[in-house]
């Protein structure tokens, strides 16, 4: 069974001429599954169709151009338009048709309603017992504990100097925690290690006494050293945070994540290292990195991502998209290949909720679906049951049930 968000992208690989034997079996069952399927696809051998709706939603060309266009299709045609089960090979009649499928995208849940096979009625919908209860979105807050004990929760601090630790100073500004340290700082023997932590539902950012700063995601924690220990800096992580490492060829910058060690000179990238997830994960945005693992060491170029689990070798693959996998950095849920069951341990993470399956746990893959962090759950819920109506949510106090119906 389709998700409805994949209809729009399987028509538009239809026109192109680029469907895969699956997609097709898949595509060929959407069309015979429904008249009013097949009659949208039709639509697109109307060339009037297409530029009536591609102008209706902004996607259509100016008024020279059309005419313009209009012209080169009529001298184009040059005989009948082929059937709907014979895919359009002629280049202009492609280009056209899969314009038009870009605006049927952009607004794919308004053709999906017009269209689409599940019924209104069919759809499960969120349901809350107590509906002045919707757990609301994280926001910047953070527990800051010095290497003597000392606990600062952020979000109760004013902004301003918060501690004085040896020859680095602690001050807050919003939701950054800067580490300064006095020039000429010399490594103790014994050498302490502050922690900043972040609750489920809390995000905040760190920079450290070299300038390097880091985005914590919800539920994490960093482990730095109190001064400069020489030769290397060093951090350990547990959870999700994007580095930016100020660039110092003579000290690497070792995050030490999972029984993994990330090594960077000076460079951006984003680490997973969450207890409760499978494996964890460093993404090259900029720079190089190394991953040593399972006693072997694989770099890592930009657009690139390795895996590994606690003692495991890594493994390095492409990412087609590494915009989405900090998207969290500013406010955003992107989700594009990942699990339904991923996502909900996001949205567990953030909105401080738990999550429990009733029955099957569901297999949905999510694809090019992004949504604000700042959105309320149950609009969030709600969202998420319009993109896979098999699966729905209730959510009682601050758990959400999740029940999957079983697929024809």
């Amino acid at each position: 069974m389709l998700h409805n968000k994949q209809i729009p992208a399987l028509i538009l690989k239809f026109l192109r001429a680029e469907l895969t034997p699956a997609e097709e079996i898949q595509f060929n069952e959407w069309i015979n599954a429904d008249p009013r399927n097949a009659a949208l696809v039709k639509n697109f051998e109307d060339d009037s169709w297409v530029y009536q709706e591609m102008r209706k939603y902004g996607q259509g060309p100016s008024a020279a151009a059309e005419k313009n266009l209009r012209a080169k299709l009529n001298q184009a045609k040059g005989g009948p338009v082929p059937p709907i089960e014979k895919k359009i090979t002629h280049p202009f009649f492609r280009y056209m048709m899969a314009a038009a499928a870009i605006a049927v995208i952009v607004v794919g849940t308004i053709y999906i309603g017009k269209y689409g096979t599940a019924k209104k009625s069919d759809t499960p919908t969120v349901t809350r017992v107590d509906s002045t209860n919707d757990p609301m979105p994280g926001k910047d807050t953070a527990v800051l504990t010095l290497a003597d004990g000392t606990k600062y929760t952020l979000n109760d601090t004013a902004d301003g100097t918060i501690a004085k630790q040896g020859n680095v100073e602690f001050s807050k500004k919003g939701g950054v925690i800067y580490c300064k340290a006095e020039p000429g700082s010399v490594a103790p023997k014994n050498i302490g290690y502050n922690t900043l932590a972040t609750p489920k539902g809390g995000n905040y950012q760190l920079v450290l006494p070299d300038g390097s700063r880091v985005w914590l995601n919800a539920e994490t924690q960093i482990q730095f050293p109190t001064v400069d220990t020489g030769n290397k800096r060093m951090v350990t992580l547990v959870g999700e945070a994007y580095f930016e490492v100020a660039k110092n060829k003579a000290k690497p910058f070792i995050v030490k994540a999972n029984g993994g060690d990330i090594t960077v000179l000076g460079t951006h990238f984003n680490v997973i290292a969450y207890p409760n997830e499978s494996f964890s994960k460093a993404t090259l945005i900029e720079g190089s990195i190394g991953i040593a693992s399972g006693g072997e060491v694989k770099l890592i170029t930009p657009s690139q991502s390795g895996l590994y689990t606690m003692g495991s070798k890594p493994t390095v693959f492409n990412e087609d998209n590494v915009d989405r996998i900090i998207a969290w950095t500013n406010h955003q849920f992107s989700w594009n290949g990942d699990s339904l069951t991923t996502a909900l341990r996001e949205i567990e993470r953030w909105y401080t909720v738990k999550v429990e399956y009733k029955g099957e746990t569901p297999t949905t893959i999510l694809e090019n679906l992004n949504q604000p962090k700042k959105k309320s759950l149950k609009d969030l819920l709600n969202d998420l049951t319009i993109y896979d109506s098999s699966v729905s949510y209730k959510l009682e106090g601050r758990t959400i049930f999740v029940s999957t119906q079983k697929r024809p």
